[in-house]
Parts: structure tokens; sequence; C-alpha cells
């Protein structure tokens, strides 16, 4: 398990590849949500152009973490994922 520390760069540290991180895709509507956790998964819903939120999560030592990822992170993700 991987315990992203919450203060710091998380994006910086954060496993983006491995299958502990999810993310987290609700549209701005709130009619469509989409997890991924494969790498294909994740790489669709960091290219999806729609202001919804964006979550990234995953498993710590003793609980899950969740973030919201806002737009330029969205994009160092993305670069992260390649």
């Amino acid at each position: 398990m991987t315990d992203i520390p919450h203060v710091g760069d998380w994006l910086s540290v954060a496993p983006w590849r491995d299958r502990s991180v999810s993310l987290i895709y609700i549209s701005a509507d709130r009619e469509r949500m989409l997890q991924e956790h494969t790498l294909a998964g994740k790489r669709t819903i960091v290219a999806i152009d729609d202001p919804g939120t964006l979550l990234a999560a995953w498993h710590g030592q003793y609980r899950t973490d969740v973030r919201s990822v806002l737009g330029l992170q969205q994009e160092r993700i993305a670069r992260a994922l390649d």
C-alpha cells in the first residue's frame, strides 16, 4: 500500500500508473460517473473535456485518501500516465 503525504506536492509522489490509484469522474450535470483503476481507463478519464469533478483516490496504510483534482493538476496526471 502507498501512503501519500498530506502536505507538499502530492501530485509528484502519487503512483499514477499503479492499480492502487483510482480516478473518479463526475460530470458537471451529475448524470455520468466513471471510476477507473486501469491505466487505459485513467487515460480516458483525464482526456475528458468537461468541467465536471475529478477525484483521485488511493489506499494508504490505514485509510483511503481522496483528493480533488483541478485543471492544471489534471494535465500533470495525464503526462504521468504516458
